[in-house]
């Protein structure tokens, strides 16, 4: 009795929208359904403004309930299921409406782009359209939506609609723990080998990096090197004199102590990582969860969809691996690995405070901005 039930609910279809252009006009007889084409045309404000923006799915989701010249089709539930979710055919329930010469609930949707409607600006509702306006694309584009007939649609496959509706998002929000665990998993590994290279290369540049008076007095030099190269950039006739060297070769000794001074800054102040400063926590409970959710996919019922492995391609058989759960990660090692990142990022601090008291007693800066050194 069910199924036969919900065979008839598949068959059942719905005539939902009419293009007003296609609706007769007060001099023919009245359509049973849509009334007359002056039922919809008004100049009062109050019934030309718009009461709602509409995106452009749910203005397309209507079309395909009219012909290509805009006379009306009877369609199945399933075709305004396939274009809007269950939040959107709510919503439109819930919009007001007017009544039209033979009692039709209805409202009109339109826009004003001549091709094809794409974003919330140019898409409204209204109850009713404009006779004077002067953009034509609002009166050919406009389509009457029968809100009787939808809330009747509605009502029938809304029970159906919300099942559909919770084992999607079900499944999104499961596929996201378990891709979110993998991420944080792959890059773990790829997290200790960047912050263990970090701590390295930060060490053999502190180790290798020796300051001296004349770096300082070049590092000086180099900031007003353009100012200084124009105040020699004559010769003085009266005097004999040439106040600065200007040549290349002299300057290249100044340049050299200059990047000497920036590169060693630079392992202090690039704190740009891929890697190692993500979020790594993984609770129990979203692990258990992951676990859960991937035996299913892999159960005979098959009642959610197998995942796809980003992380692992299969060359001979040209595609992803499929999820399974020998690809979550051991909570225990996971753990260690997530300790010794932290022990490593520790360990940076450590030597970036050491790099940064180093060059700040080889500058020796003065003024009240420097903090360092005055507790």
């Amino acid at each position: 009795m069910m199924k036969q039930e919900k065979e008839q609910q598949k068959e059942k279809r719905y005539t939902l929208a009419i293009k007003v252009k296609q609706i007769g006009s007060d001099i023919e007889p009245s359509d049973v359904k849509w009334g007359n084409r002056q039922d919809y045309f008004s100049s009062s404000r109050s019934d030309v403004t718009k009461f709602r923006d509409i995106e452009g799915s749910t203005y397309r989701a209507f079309t395909n309930c009219v012909t290509y010249s805009g006379l009306s089709k009877k369609v199945r539930a399933t075709r305004i299921k396939e274009s809007l979710d269950y939040a959107q055919i709510e919503r439109l329930c819930s919009f007001p409406c007017r009544a039209n010469s033979v009692g039709t609930r209805y409202f009109i949707l339109t826009h004003g782009r001549k091709y094809g409607a794409y974003n919330r600006g140019h898409n409204k509702a209204v109850f009713k359209l404009n006779p004077y306006i002067e953009n034509d694309n609002f009166y050919n584009n406009a389509l009457v939506i029968d809100l009787t007939e939808l809330k009747t649609l509605f009502a029938d496959a809304k029970e159906e609609w919300k099942k559909e509706k919770d084992v999607q998002t079900y499944i999104a929000s499961n596929e996201k723990n378990v891709k979110t665990i993998l991420r944080k998993s792959n890059r773990l590994g790829n997290a200790v080998k960047e912050a263990n290279e970090k701590l390295e290369r930060m060490e053999k540049q502190d180790a290798k990096t020796i300051f001296t008076e004349e770096d300082f007095n070049n590092y000086n030099l180099s900031k007003d090197r353009d100012f200084l190269k124009r105040l020699g950039s004559s010769y003085n006739a009266t005097f004999k004199e040439t106040y600065v060297d200007s040549i290349y070769e002299s300057w290249e000794k100044i340049d050299s102590s200059r990047r000497k001074i920036e590169i060693y800054q630079n392992f202090i102040t690039n704190t740009y990582s891929d890697y190692m400063n993500d979020d790594f926590d993984i609770k129990i409970n979203d692990l258990l969860r992951a676990r859960s959710y991937i035996e299913s996919s892999h159960s005979e019922d098959n009642e959610y969809p197998k995942m796809k492995n980003h992380h692992i391609y299969n060359r001979e058989k040209s595609q992803y691996e499929i999820i399974g759960v020998n690809h979550l990660p051991n909570l225990t090692m996971y753990a260690q690995s997530v300790e010794e990142l932290g022990k490593i990022r520790a360990k940076i601090v450590e030597q970036r405070h050491k790099m940064t008291v180093k060059m700040l007693l080889f500058l020796k800066p003065i003024g009240d901005v420097i903090l360092w050194g005055k507790n």
